[in-house]
């Protein structure tokens, strides 16, 4: 592992502002992507994940996240085969990796 526990839970509070209680670091991975007018982004993208987050008790980085929403993973799998341009292309990259394939 990558990261300990402790280092898992300080990035995404200094990413996202999110506390959690328990982050497993999955993955990363390299992407290159237009970014609206402004020119490309280009990084290594390390995803983390954590159960039972309360909506109530986020408060999410502006600095970092300009939208949040909540879904089960089937609701996502849905709103992505429906609006998929709504989503960065790195976001897809990420989720579809996270599922082991093609969604």
């Amino acid at each position: 592992m990558i990261f300990d526990e402790q280092a898992r839970k300080r990035r995404v509070f200094e990413e996202v502002s999110l506390a959690c209680d328990k982050v497993e670091f999955p993955f990363k991975f390299p992407h290159r992507s237009r970014y609206k007018n402004i020119g490309i982004e280009k990084e290594i993208s390390h995803v983390f994940k954590t159960d039972h987050i309360k909506r109530e008790a986020t408060a999410l980085s502006k600095d970092e996240v300009s939208e949040s929403q909540f879904f089960r993973i089937e609701d996502l799998v849905r709103r992505i085969n429906s609006a998929g341009e709504k989503f960065t292309s790195w976001f897809l990259l990420a989720f579809e990796k996270f599922l082991g394939g093609v969604y």
